[in-house]
């Protein structure tokens, strides 16, 4: 499957739900970072499961970035593709890419929103682009899912909401956490800060290995210690926060019919 991850406008969490969230979710993946302002990947030079697996390129080079990508795939089955489309200009000209290349079966458009309007526009508006695809919006970055009046609606402040049409399609949600960035303060995604949890059952398990590591440093144990914490709550998070999401992106992915699509713009007032 080819899962990307796009909206028209900057500031919605795009690479960190290509980063983190789709990366711990899936085995075996490929994951093109295509944008000519930022380059994402370069945040996480120490990360095993990212190593040999990203390629960030511009624009001008995503075409080939794109097939050499789709080659893998094809020669791999169990081989996923992530794309991490820029803002604006870059998310568009990365969808045009998509649907010249892909077919409905092959391909998930992710659209992540935070609060606020105007960020509930821009998903409607990165809609109107691949409405005739796959679709998964992705309520994001928020402590909950009662946050997002302006996609729910309100019946307090007479809010309608998005169309019902619109709120009938796939739609999972993320809560805000600091875990991306503490991971991200040693150059990994939270899928590599969480497998160090995995080789104990709790702090007091890891404690030992933990002093050993230290050599006697009291510091060093308590640097140790605290990162294991965070390594306990990124899998905890995984396991968790992200259950929703996997099951809703990886369930969007089996086969349909082109005739059950949303095709018509569902797109309502506030």
């Amino acid at each position: 499957m080819i899962y990307a991850v796009v909206n028209n406008k900057g500031g919605a969490g795009k690479s960190t739900i290509a980063f983190n969230c789709l990366t711990a979710i899936l085995d075996n993946f490929r994951l093109v970072e295509i944008d000519n302002n930022n380059t994402t990947s370069a945040s996480f030079t120490k990360s095993e499961k990212l190593n040999g697996k990203v390629k960030s390129v511009k624009i001008s080079q995503g075409f080939d970035a794109f097939d050499e990508a789709i080659f893998e795939m094809v020669q791999d089955k169990t081989c996923d593709i992530i794309i991490d489309a820029g803002g604006g200009d870059d998310s568009i000209a990365v969808i045009k890419l998509l649907l010249r290349e892909s077919d409905h079966n092959e391909l998930v458009f992710i659209i992540p929103l935070m609060t606020g309007g105007g960020q509930v526009d821009n998903a409607l508006d990165t809609y109107e682009l691949v409405k005739d695809h796959k679709v998964v919006f992705v309520l994001n970055a928020s402590a909950a899912k009662e946050d997002f009046v302006f996609w729910n609606g309100s019946k307090d402040y007479e809010l309608g909401g998005v169309d019902p049409k619109i709120s009938s399609l796939p739609t999972t949600f993320i809560r805000r956490t600091d875990l991306f960035d503490l991971a991200g303060l040693e150059k990994e995604v939270i899928a590599d800060t969480a497998s160090t949890a995995y080789l104990y059952s709790s702090i007091k398990d890891a404690r030992e290995d933990l002093i050993q590591m230290a050599k006697g440093d009291m510091d060093e144990y308590k640097r140790l210690k605290g990162r294991h914490r965070i390594a306990v709550d990124c899998r905890d998070f995984i396991e968790n926060d992200l259950s929703e999401f996997k099951k809703v992106v990886l369930g969007v992915s089996a086969p349909i019919q082109k005739s059950t699509i949303l095709t018509q713009s569902a797109k309502k007032p506030l």
